[in-house]
């Protein structure tokens, strides 16, 4: 940027600029040669010289009148006004006869042409006093009285008593060249310095540039000139205030994604809906053509990765594909925990396919699932553009929160899964019951039936003595027949009561392992104080309870047993990471039940504190 020093303004707005001081000063000789006028009717009043008065003020005011009428250029127009103060200064010396008060105008009249800061315009008006000077000489040397009375107020007029008022004039031009000459040139350093200034200030353009910054048009088309430090400035302002747009467009828009994507995540228990919906949504806001959702799967001999959601309707037959760790870039992708960008897609990657036709992709994004490390699933995009940076961010925010969600989800799917056989093992177990006391009764009725056979031969051998021996014989057989039937009757009841001691385990052995199974998974976002503002888990009919009774306490607080109350709070308010904690739940009968809680807490995202555990009586107790 130019300094002041090297700045050369354009002539054109000099010229302008000194134009408007040269006005301003036509309207102070036009005040001036009416004051003129004014002093030389006051003049006549006193010397009675009313014709001079009139005829040359007149002329001096009509010569006025015909130049502003006729337009003469101001240059012109300026010699023709000096000549004209010269002619009112002449008009005073006639109307007062030589007077030295009317001579002095002539000085205050050269005097108030400096204003004008040409010394050109001095010249004439000096000339034509020198010519003055020279008549008056002129006369009293020819000895004319009658035009000497005209130049001299008293006495004679010689050469002698001429050159003093000479040389003062001369001086008083020289003086006043001088100050023109400076006035002109310190008029065209204020006309450099305000040109200047105003480059750089430019205050149009720029006020114009900051109304539309304020109604927030930053896109607007301007340049500045090369001195305009201001536009520079607002210029400068603009494309910062561009910046913080674009940064809060960006901040809104992975918020928004964010916010979108984590509502998915609470729709549905079932992994393949969530599965569908999660990703339907992620191609829906990113604006992608190509999409698959892959969940990890570790319950088998070999881990790998399962297609569970797929958005590219030609190929919905790839369901359920399968890939091991390390196996292609989605194994690669799984094996490392890292996120695989591909500007250059391979050969062997498919054409994505339209109604319009077909077009391979541009660029490839693969996303790991994980939390804590542990490994949930692959999220493989494609896109005709390159992904940009806040594209790629909100994926990485978003993934750990999808992570999480997999976790929770595959942990209900399992704990069902369990729930269900060990319902299944329960009535499997019952049925069996049912068969050995079906079975114990029908021992129980041949015992009977062995009884009332002993009766009936006992009476038998009572009315029938005379047959005793074959009867004695008959009941040592029977004897020995009812012995063989008694040692099968205990035989049978010492195997009912090891069958009843092995259904006694197998119940107790049952139990205990409802004891483990039967419980409730709850994952909860607590507050600082340890009130639960949201709690995820369909059932607490472990402990009696329901999820919406839950949510209304606030806390677990209310239900638990004011004895075990303080040990519970300084657990939750410690937010361990890990933690295990007994402690007495009161049931809605108003009894108490003792229950074992496992868990830890966690930040999620947004900063807010979830506390994940899982809930499961241990035995019962008192009120």
């Amino acid at each position: 940027m130019l300094s002041v020093k090297e700045f050369i303004p354009p002539q054109r707005r000099v010229l302008a600029f000194k134009e408007a001081i040269y006005e301003r000063v036509d309207r102070l000789f036009i005040y001036l040669m009416f004051g003129y006028f004014g002093f030389g009717m006051l003049l006549a009043f006193f010397h009675d010289s009313w014709f001079t008065g009139f005829v040359m003020g007149g002329a001096n005011l009509l010569v006025l009148f015909f130049l502003y009428y006729f337009q003469v250029t101001a240059s012109v127009r300026r010699f023709i006004l000096s000549l004209q103060m010269f002619v009112f200064v002449l008009q005073f010396i006639l109307q007062t006869e030589g007077s030295f008060y009317a001579q002095f105008t002539f000085f205050f009249t050269m005097t108030v042409l400096i204003f004008y800061q040409n010394p050109r315009l001095l010249i004439p008006y000096f000339v034509a006093g020198i010519f003055y000077y020279g008549i008056g000489v002129f006369a009293s040397y020819e000895g004319n009285t009658e035009l000497q009375q005209y130049f001299i107020y008293k006495g004679e007029f010689s050469l002698q008593e001429a050159l003093p008022p000479l040389l003062i004039s001369t001086s008083q031009f020289a003086i006043c060249v001088f100050f023109a000459h400076h006035l002109n040139k310190q008029t065209y350093e204020n006309a450099k310095n305000a040109i200047y200034l105003e480059e750089q200030l430019n205050i149009e353009s720029n006020l114009e540039l900051a109304k539309q910054i304020a109604q927030g048009n930053l896109f607007e088309p301007y340049t500045p000139k090369p001195n305009d430090m201001m536009g520079h400035a607002l210029l400068e302002m603009r494309e910062k205030l561009k910046a913080i747009r674009k940064k809060d467009e960006e901040n809104a828009w992975l918020s928004t994604g964010i916010s979108q994507i984590s509502s998915i995540l609470l729709q549905s228990d079932d992994i393949n809906i969530l599965a569908e919906k999660l990703l339907n949504e992620i191609i829906k806001y990113l604006k992608l053509p190509y999409g698959a959702l892959y969940v990890y799967n570790e319950s088998d001999k070999e881990p790998h990765l399962i297609l569970k959601a797929y958005y590219a309707p030609e190929h919905t037959e790839k369901l359920n594909q399968r890939f091991s760790l390390g196996e292609g870039l989605l194994g690669e992708a799984a094996k490392r925990l890292q996120i695989i960008f591909l500007e250059e897609v391979p050969p062997q990657f498919e054409f994505i396919s339209s109604g319009l036709g077909k077009a391979k992709p541009q660029s490839i994004l693969i996303i790991p699932l994980a939390a804590k490390q542990q490994l949930t699933g692959i999220i493989e995009l494609a896109s005709f553009r390159k992904f940009t940076p806040r594209e790629i961010e909100l994926l990485e925010k978003v993934s750990e929160n999808i992570a999480l969600n997999l976790i929770s989800v595959q942990a209900n799917e399992k704990t069902n899964k369990l729930l269900y056989e060990a319902q299944l093992t329960n009535v499997q177990l019952q049925a069996q019951e049912e068969q050995l006391r079906s079975n114990l009764a029908q021992q129980q009725q041949n015992q009977e039936e062995l009884l009332r056979k002993q009766k009936r031969l006992e009476e038998a051998e009572a009315r029938n003595k005379e047959l005793i021996e074959k009867l004695q014989t008959m009941m040592r057989e029977q004897q020995e027949l009812l012995t063989a039937n008694h040692r099968e009757i205990e035989l049978q009841q010492m195997r009912y009561r090891k069958l009843e001691i092995e259904i006694e385990h197998l119940k107790a052995k049952f139990e205990k392992k409802l004891e483990v199974l039967i419980g409730c998974l709850y994952t909860a976002s607590i507050d600082e104080k340890g009130s639960i503002l949201e709690i995820f888990g369909d059932s607490f009919s472990a402990i009696h309870y329901h999820h919406d009774e839950i949510l209304r306490f606030g806390s677990f607080y209310p239900i638990i047993h004011p004895d075990d109350l303080e040990k519970v709070k300084k657990v939750y308010t410690q937010k361990s990471l890990n933690y295990q904690i007994k402690f007495r739940v009161i049931v809605p009968d108003g009894t108490a039940i003792i229950v074992q809680e496992n868990g830890k807490f966690i930040e999620d995202n947004f900063g807010t504190l979830q506390r994940i555990a899982f809930l499961q009586p241990i035995k019962p107790s008192t009120k």
